[in-house]
Order: structure tokens, then sequence, then C-alpha cells
């Protein structure tokens, strides 16, 4: 029985074991691991440290790890340009962090969705969460998210022909007081957009070799405007170069959304694998569970069988006991009936024959013997001094049993009580018809089976019902 339950507890221990999901350490670490390979380029690595933080977060069931480890494999299929797959991931995250709440991080991958899109050429969402963005309080959306929002919304004007536009949301981020080499380079794209050859050269030689992509075709038409070929031949080279440099990385880092079909499959293998244990556990759980409910079943029916024989075996060595002593009891009590009987029974031949003997013929004989008869009847039946005297004579060969009838049944009838009376005396059911009145045996027997009937319903039933004749 032990060995049993031990292993029912290692079973449930195990199933616990399989069937528990990953704390939130466990996620950290694996997110940190992720970020660390992120940040140093190491994106095959990145990657499927990034998916198992995912996959323990969903088990986890954490809104806010699912939304920051999803924002992490965004940013790597970002940065390698598989923008199909990081929109799917950008999307899961912002849908879990406005979930938990955490308006900081909400806004952060609102921007990065936005920029994103922007990358993608998706203007009509990233207009729509640059606006969502911009429109929340300054605590969530501070001063650096609203920079980087005002210059994605400059380079969209710039790309729609709104120079002006652009214009004013670089201003904005000027008197905010966080410009950059990229926003004077915008401002002297504008310039030469709007051929003001001066403020172009002014921005020109102000930023030198800075402002990235942007500048470089900025002196590319600034000296192809003033004539200098080779000034604008090197301007050309660089803008090459940073093609080639971008195509470079997009085919070094090239993650399609094949590789994250094969991590979707590979999760859904390992998602089968795991249930078909899980079944096996439950199951062999539920077998042991089974086995030993039945067995402590059939113990608890085997030792109740055993405790009901057991007190059945009490109970007849009681009741023997009891027999035996009410056994004793009922042959003095029938001795001393037998003795009182027989005592009355010879006053009744002594007169009978008193009668005949001192009657002058035998029609005087049969006269004084039919009143004698009718006399010793009303005195049983009518003469309250007659039942007063079966009473006694019932009660002091009976142990008062009249007596403890009465306080028993306070209610009883006269008719049930004179029925028991004779019944105690051992008066047939013909006489007892006789001596009431009573036509038909059969209503007297009825009456006697009724009166069991409620004697037997009382505590001390069985020895009211036993002195019945």
């Amino acid at each position: 029985m032990k060995y049993i339950i031990c292993m029912l507890l290692l079973s449930v221990v195990a199933i616990v074991s399989c069937t528990a999901a990953a704390d939130a350490d466990e996620v950290a670490s694996l997110y940190g691991r992720s970020r660390d390979a992120f940040f140093g380029d190491d994106y095959k690595q990145a990657l499927p440290l990034a998916y198992e933080a995912y996959d323990k977060s969903l088990d986890l069931g954490d809104a806010y790890w699912i939304g920051l480890t999803a924002r992490g494999i965004a940013n790597i299929y970002e940065s390698c340009h598989s923008y199909g797959a990081a929109f799917r991931y950008q999307d899961i995250a912002c849908s879990n962090f406005e979930a938990c709440g955490d308006s900081i991080e909400f806004a952060e991958t609102l921007l990065q969705s936005a920029t994103a899109r922007y990358s993608f050429g998706d203007t009509a969402t990233c207009v729509g969460r640059l606006r969502r963005l911009l429109g929340m309080d300054s605590e969530y959306c501070d001063t650096l998210r609203r920079v980087l929002a005002l210059r994605c919304v400059a380079r969209m004007r710039m790309d729609g022909g709104d120079n002006a536009g652009a214009a004013v949301a670089i201003d904005e981020i000027v008197r905010m007081g966080r410009p950059s080499a990229q926003d004077s380079a915008m401002l002297a794209l504008i310039a030469v957009s709007a051929c003001d050859w001066p403020v172009a050269r002014s921005f020109i030689e102000a930023l030198g070799d800075r402002g990235g992509a942007v500048m470089h075709n900025v002196r590319l038409r600034y000296f192809l405007h003033i004539g200098d070929m080779e000034a604008a031949m090197e301007a050309r080279e660089s803008i090459i170069k940073g093609s080639k440099g971008y195509y470079s990385e997009l085919l070094g880092h090239e993650l399609s959304d094949a590789l994250e079909a094969y991590h979707e499959a590979n999760k859904a293998l390992g998602h089968q694998e795991m249930q078909k244990m899980k079944i096996i556990v439950w199951l062999t759980v539920c077998v042991a569970f089974m086995a030993v409910l039945s067995l402590c079943l059939f113990l608890a029916m085997y030792r109740r069988r055993k405790n009901a024989q057991a007190e059945a075996a009490f109970q007849m060595a009681a009741d023997l006991r009891r027999m035996c002593s009410e056994s004793d009891s009922a042959r003095d009590i029938a001795k001393r009936q037998l003795v009182s009987l027989l005592r009355e029974r010879n006053e009744m031949l002594d007169r009978v024959c008193r009668i005949a003997y001192e009657s002058p013929n035998q029609k005087v004989a049969e006269k004084n013997l039919a009143k004698t008869v009718d006399e010793f009847v009303g005195g049983l039946t009518r003469d309250k001094a007659g039942m007063e005297r079966m009473e006694r004579l019932v009660n002091s060969n009976f142990d008062n049993l009249l007596v403890r009838l009465r306080a028993d049944m306070p209610k009883i009838k006269d008719v049930d009580y004179s029925l028991y009376v004779f019944s105690v005396l051992g008066f047939s059911a013909g006489a007892i018809a006789f001596l009431t009145g009573v036509e038909r045996t059969s209503i007297i027997y009825d009456r006697k089976r009724r009166l069991r009937k409620k004697l037997e319903a009382l505590d001390s039933g069985g020895e009211y019902v036993g002195m019945m004749s």
C-alpha cells in the first residue's frame, strides 16, 4: 500500500515537472543573452535565443515578457531587412504592452514600428502610429522619442514633396534643443530642392563628412550645379559605396520567412512531443490512482464486513444472555401463574359442585349455574373490580407489567388495554370474543395485530409483545 502511494506521488511530481511553466528569471536570462548577441551583430545566435525566450514567455503567460521578447525578435528581423516578420512581431509586442498597461514600452514599440514601416514604404500605417505616439503624454513619449518621431515625419513629408512641412518638423526638433547632423542634412536637402545654393553651401561646409547618404545626395547635386565634376564624382562614389554596403549587409544577414517557418514547425513538433508525454504521464497517474482507490475501497469494504460480523457476534451473545435470563424469569413467572390459576380453577370448580349439590333439582341447578357463569363473566368484563383483580394478577406475576405499559402508553384505549390483559392471561381468541361480546374471532385477531404494531413502536415493545398469547 505504501509503495503504491509513493509511486503515485512520484508520478504527480513528474507531471508537475513536465507541465510547469517557465519562470520569469529563465525568460529574462534568455532575453538578455539574445540582446547581447544582437548588439554584437551576431544575428544567427540572437534569433534562436530570442525565439526560445518568446516561447517561454508564452508558457509563462506574462503579457510584459511576451511583448518584450516579441519586440526583440522584431529588432533582429528589421536589422536583417526582413520586414514582413518584423511587422508581425511588432504588432504582437504592441498588443501585449497595451494589455499589461506598460505605456513606456508601448510608446517605444510604437516608435520602432513606425520607423520600420517608413523604411518599408508603408506610410499609411507609419502615419497612424506616429500620430498615436505624439498624442501620448510626455511622461511616456519623452523628448527623445518625440524627436525621433518628428524626424520620421520630416522624412515622409520630404518624400511627399512637402518641404515646408518637413522644415516645420525639423524646426520643432531644433526648438526642443535636440538637433543632429541628420536634421541639418535634411535642411540642406530642402535648400537644394529649393535651389537655395548659398544655404546648401553653408550646410556642406558646416557638416563636412557627416550627414550620411542625405548629405552625399546634397553634395552631388550642389557640385553638379557649380560644375565641380571631380567633387560630384566623389559624392557619387560615396552614394554607390553606401548602396553596396547596404546590399552586402542584406545578403550577409539573410533571414527570410523560411527561417521563421522552420521555427514554427520545430515549435509545433516540440509541442506535440510535450503533449504526448503529458498524456502518457496523465494516464500513468490515472491508472495508479484508480489502483490505489480500488485497493482502498476493497480494504474499507473488507474492514466494514469484518466489523459487521463482529458486531453481529456480540449482538448474538448479548441476545443469548438476555434470552437465558428471560427464560429463567419466565419459568419463575409461569410457575407462580400456574399455581394461581390452579387455585382459581379449584375455587371455581368447588363453587360449581356446591351449587349442583345444594340445588333441589336439575332445573334449579342449571339455572343457578347459568347465573353463576353470567356473574363470573360480568365480573370479568362489566365489573371494574374484576378487571382490577386481573390487573393485580398480571402485575404480581409479571413484574408490574401493566403499570409499565400505562406509563409507556398513557393514551392506550380501554378496548386495547382489556384485550392486552386477556391476552397476557392466556385467554383464547374465542374466549376473548365471548367475554367482550364480539361476534367473530377474526375481529379479535385484527385487534391483536394492530395492538402488536403499536407495542413494537415502544422502546420496550419486544417485552410487551412477547407476553401476548
